[in-house]
């Protein structure tokens, strides 16, 4: 390849670096993750292209593991429930599965050098948002679920990122040739970490923790890296930690740019860490882990890429189940790998961890200019791994980019120390880019799609909470132009079409939504209440057995169900429901003058005296309480 198709080539590589975790929309309700996949598709297209060039590619074991594991994806369409699911999952992952081998065939180990020096710096401007968001001085109108966030709407995510980075930002350090150099990356560094220390994310911060001691360790214990470090540059990461370590003194003003402040749980780094160790510190984890298990058992060849959010509900029977949101992944991406891609999957995983070990020891066991860089490299993949236990980098658009690109580099540093003994054998790279690049189009054919889809999707949200049922019918229609992509939009749409009395139309939108998501608590729930209402009993008590089943303690089931035996006069049936509704907790001045009703018809008048009462006491003007106990007062 000629000079200047190397260039051209290092030039794309620090725009994804530099570029993407800049890119975010307001408009979109995947607003922080669709746009950072479409920028980093779109840079890769030429990637892929100038990869079309390199005449030939050495053999590695390391893309041939990945191709397996790209395979399985694929072939986990066969398991899938919700195909359409897979398919948008397949193209979100498919560039990544690329980086390796565009890292192969389009750097030379020069360049890949400079690329991760520059690369440190790409996190300045994100550690820079986020720390001005934490002490409340700026950015407040950058959306964000969980400040401070910078451009990642959560900050785990953003915390996630900055653990990635963390490597070669210390790498720069090590590698500083004067104490002008050594400075700026200290200071570089303390910027960084101080960052993450105000994310308060535990899981991140347990990772960086294990990476930076796995890495210190084999610092020391392997003879060819000791002259490697020297003792200043060691004293001068110790002081850049202290640094860190001091800022956690620096007080917060995260209201002041969001809405979403720390809790009890997370209100100083003290707590934060003491939290770990706590019985509730795993928020929920434990069930999640457990139910997603039983999947596993249930289903060892997998559910489907994408599909683990899907069959939850089926194993969770109401644990760890909010009926406004359903979790979506597992928190823990092996747990969330071996469920959808079955034991193979995380075997197949396994290999490719395994193969960059491999790579790793080749590399450090023989003396090699680039340890340190190899062992940052290292050091990346770990951070990832271990957040992947507590969190989801899997899900994440510069997480993944940084492990990928990290196996990778190690691929590349292994090819180029052989290439100095004798050159490994090849195949022409035009297999290879042939295959990839229509598969790249396609891709972002569809990422192009889903921001489309999610534009209309956004406002259908926010119009559904503000129960403005017009325009959420109106986006829902738009968003059907691009394919029925979330079962929630369809819900949110059914709902507004029931507003509007346009009862026929709805039970459609929630059987849409049902063949999206299957066990949706919360349509099989409003499914049965449309049923109820066109008359259709019998339908409408099949369809709260059916939210029950997956939610036995789902109250507004149980009540609705009590409605619909009402109507069909079985008054034992709706005793039953409605009995169990209240047992749950629900205050109703409607439940409690049914059951009022109910006993008066059973002659029980104390009883339904009482409930006459309790509904009164709800709502004291509710006026068919008044007329039935004044009618139980003139008996």
């Amino acid at each position: 390849m000629t000079p200047s198709l190397r260039s051209l080539n290092e030039i794309i590589w620090l725009a994804i670096f530099f570029l993407t975790p800049l890119a975010f929309s307001s408009q979109i309700y995947e607003g922080a993750m669709l746009p950072k996949l479409f920028v980093l598709q779109i840079l890769f297209l030429p990637l892929c292209f100038l990869g079309l060039k390199q005449s030939r590619i050495p053999k590695n074991g390391l893309l041939v593991t990945i191709g397996f594991f790209f395979f399985l994806n694929i072939l986990s369409i066969l398991q899938a429930k919700n195909a359409v699911e897979t398919i948008l999952q397949l193209a979100h992952q498919t560039g990544f599965f690329l980086i390796p081998l565009l890292v192969i065939s389009t750097l030379n180990i020069e360049q890949f050098n400079r690329i991760l020096r520059l690369t440190a710096w790409a996190g300045l401007p994100i550690a820079f948002i986020g720390l001005l968001q934490y002490w409340g001085l700026a950015f407040p109108n950058i959306p964000s679920n969980a400040s401070p966030s910078a451009t990642f709407y959560h900050r785990n995510a953003a915390a996630t990122y900055i653990i990635c980075i963390l490597p070669l930002t210390t790498l720069g350090l090590f590698k500083a040739k004067t104490n002008a150099h050594t400075i700026y990356w200290g200071l570089l560094l303390t910027v960084q970490g101080t960052f993450l220390l105000s994310t308060r994310t535990r899981g991140a911060w347990v990772a960086i923790a294990v990476a930076g001691i796995a890495t210190l360790i084999l610092s020391k214990i392997i003879p060819q890296l000791k002259h490697q470090v020297s003792t200043l540059k060691s004293r001068a990461l110790a002081g850049v930690c202290f640094l860190i370590l001091l800022s956690t003194l620096l007080p917060e003003n995260i209201h002041n740019t969001s809405k979403v402040g720390f809790d009890e749980k997370k209100s100083d780094a003290i707590t934060t860490i003491t939290s770990i160790i706590t019985p509730q510190g795993h928020r929920g984890r434990v069930e999640l882990w457990a139910n997603t298990l039983k999947m596993i058992r249930t289903y060892p060849l997998g559910v489907g890429l994408g599909n683990w959010q899907y069959w939850y509900p089926y194993f969770a029977l109401g644990e760890h189940i909010n009926v406004k949101a359903a979790p979506e992944r597992p928190h823990n991406d092996l747990l969330w790998i071996t469920a959808e891609l079955g034991i193979i999957g995380l075997l197949s995983f396994a290999t490719i961890l395994i193969s960059a070990g491999f790579i790793l020891y080749q590399i450090l066991k023989v003396p090699n200019p680039h340890h340190l860089t190899a062992l940052s490299l290292m050091a990346i993949v770990i951070a990832y791994l271990i957040e992947g236990l507590f969190s989801f980098p899997r899900a994440q658009i510069m997480p993944n980019l940084y492990f990928w690109f990290a196996l990778g580099g190690l691929a590349l540093i292994n090819l180029t120390h052989k290439t100095t003994h004798k050159t490994p054998t090849a195949q022409p790279a035009k297999y290879f880019f042939l295959f990839a690049i229509p598969l790249l189009c396609l891709s972002i054919q569809i990422t192009f799609k889903r921001i489309q889809y999610d534009r209309h999707h956004l406002k259908v949200h926010t119009s559904e909470r503000t129960a403005d049922w017009t325009t959420v019918i109106e986006e829902a229609n738009q968003a059907y132009q691009y394919g029925t992509l979330r079962a929630n939009t369809s819900i949110a749409h059914g709902r507004a079409l029931y507003r509007t009395r346009e009862f026929l139309k709805a039970k459609d939108a929630y059987t849409i939504a049902l063949t999206r998501h299957p066990y949706s608590l919360n349509a099989y729930n409003n499914l049965g209440i449309v049923h109820r209402r066109l008359g259709e009993y019998n339908h409408a008590i099949s369809a709260f057995k059916n939210a029950l089943n997956l939610f036995p303690n789902f109250i507004e089931a149980h009540f609705n169900m009590g409605l619909a035996y009402i109507d069909q006069e079985k008054w034992d049936e709706a005793l039953k429901s409605f009995s169990k509704a209240e047992s749950l907790g629900l205050k109703n001045p409607h439940l409690y003058f049914y059951l009022g009703q109910i006993y008066h018809l059973r002659k029980n008048l104390p009883k339904a005296q009482d409930y006459y009462m309790k509904s009164l006491e709800q709502h004291p003007q509710f006026e068919p309480a008044q007329r039935a106990l004044s009618q139980l007062s003139q008996k």
